[in-house]
């Protein structure tokens, strides 16, 4: 080591003597590697001139380095690291009161992927076996040389280097697969709004989801923007104002622990409580979905100023009824008149749902769609085709699925679009065509619309890196 240096960081009185790297003196001598990223050191010895001297090299020689603090005992080294989480340990092995061993056992309890590096004599290699137990990253024998100091940071900085690229990429995954988690929620719900499916079909997706389907209920939420105090008018304030009114919904059923998709939709958005044994109460009741639903508004009113309408469909206790339980809650939400209003719809009470004669003209209808999505289809020609009057097919149709005609058809197409994005083998524009669209661009706008997101960037989300691995692979 070199000799006492004069240039040392000023110490406050009473305190172990510690603080950042002195910028003034540190130069680039090419001894210690780039990394990118930074590390702070404690250096634990109880002899000053040995602290000051490492201090001396490291401030000197690598820029990986930003902060270093020094204790002359181990009870000092457990305190600083306590308040300061200092990534490297240079721990003398013996050391008055608390020694290095004692110290790094205590210190392996509180953080164990702490990096430590043991400073020792040569008579002090008998203590070996014992930190080799603890868990130690190298040792440095005294008196060392700047060479080997720099050795050992080099290697150590490494080593955290490599495990901060896996904790990122651990977390990138995470948070890659939480988005697709969502997704795949977000679209389940649609899906099943959208289309009755068979039980199997749906017992299958909640298996997925982890789901242990008992009791549904879904509801329908719209704020009610006329009677905001402010006036607001442009859509992407709306949009705004109707997230943020879901996002506090979603907490509120998350505090009550009770398990829920949701799905927005244009200018409202859909819930589907799966009440189970965790939730606070199991809702079995009229009065009880009431009072739920009447809470959740009430909430969002008093937090965010929001006024809601809110319809509710029955309670149904299997999966394949929630197509059904849409409708239902779509016709109670027009039974709203006034702000803050919640609707059961009327099946609730009566127990009985009467299906009228021309549902199986809507059937018909939606059955020809499913056949017939990609070739050009309009209200005429589906009225026609029922044979019904626009006008009065129109009306029924939203009667039954609680959405228009177009916007029916819109949500179809989209949803065939996206299992066809997940191919990377077809294009964008052969996708529109194939769905119905024959202008790409008008494609891409509905698709926006409805999803938030235009095709490419779905197809990104949903692939990753398959789709520009399947091009590089096509053009070779």
């Amino acid at each position: 080591m070199p000799r006492r240096s004069s240039k040392s960081t000023a110490r406050r009185e009473g305190e172990p003597w510690c603080g950042s790297a002195s910028p003034w003196w540190r130069r680039e001598t090419g001894l210690c590697r780039e990394t990118g990223s930074m590390y702070s050191l404690l250096v634990a010895d109880d002899e000053e001139f040995e602290r000051k001297a490492i201090r001396l090299i490291v401030n000197k020689n690598c820029s990986s380095i930003d902060q270093i603090w020094d204790a002359e005992n181990g009870r000092q080294v457990v305190e600083i690291f306590r308040r300061q989480k200092p990534d490297i340990l240079f721990l003398d092995i013996r050391m008055p009161g608390l020694t290095g061993l004692e110290a790094a056992k205590e210190l392996r309890k509180i953080h164990p992927g702490v990096r430590i590096v043991f400073l020792t004599a040569y008579h002090e290699f008998e203590y070996a076996h014992e930190a080799i137990r603890i868990g130690v990253d190298d040792f440095i024998l005294k008196p060392a040389s700047d060479e080997r100091i720099l050795e050992v940071i080099e290697k150590v900085t490494h080593r955290l280097d490599e495990e901060r690229k896996r904790e990122a990429d651990v977390k990138r995954s995470q948070d890659r697969l939480e988005q697709v988690s969502q997704l795949f929620t977000n679209e389940l719900l649609a899906t099943l709004i959208l289309r009755p499916l068979p039980a199997e079909t749906v017992r299958t997706y909640f298996e997925v989801l982890d789901i242990h389907f008992s009791l549904g209920i879904l509801a329908v939420f719209q704020v009610d923007y006329e009677s905001y105090p402010i006036r607001i008018e442009s859509s992407p304030q709306r949009l705004l104002l109707k997230r943020r009114c879901m996002l506090k919904v979603k907490r509120e059923l998350e505090a009550r622990m009770i398990r829920f998709l949701v799905h927005e939709q244009e200018d409202v958005f859909y819930v589907l409580i799966l009440p189970g044994k965790d939730s606070s109460k199991e809702y079995t009741s009229e009065a009880e979905i009431q009072d739920l639903f009447q809470s959740l508004a009430t909430v969002v009113r008093k937090d965010l100023g929001l006024p809601l309408r809110v319809g509710i469909s029955h309670r149904f206790t299997q999966s394949e009824e929630i197509h059904r339980a849409f409708g239902e809650a779509r016709a109670a939400l027009e039974g709203t008149r006034k702000e803050e209003e919640v609707v059961v719809w009327q099946g609730l009470r009566e127990g009985v749902v009467s299906v009228p004669r021309t549902e199986a003209l809507i059937h018909e209808a939606l059955d020809y769609i499913a056949r017939h999505y990609g070739e050009e289809i309009t209200l005429e020609s589906m009225a026609s085709h029922v044979r019904l009057s626009s006008f009065y097919f129109s009306k029924i149709f939203k009667q039954y699925t609680g959405v228009t005609f177009i916007d029916y058809l819109s949500l179809y197409r989209v949803e065939k679009a996206k299992e066809l994005l997940k191919d990377p083998r077809w294009s964008i524009k052969e996708i529109s065509v194939r769905v119905g669209y024959s202008d790409p661009n008008y494609f891409t706008r509905v698709f926006r619309r409805l999803e938030g997101l235009t095709p490419s960037e779905y197809r990104s989300l949903v692939l990753g890196g398959k789709e520009q691995n399947f091009q590089e692979k096509n053009k070779t």
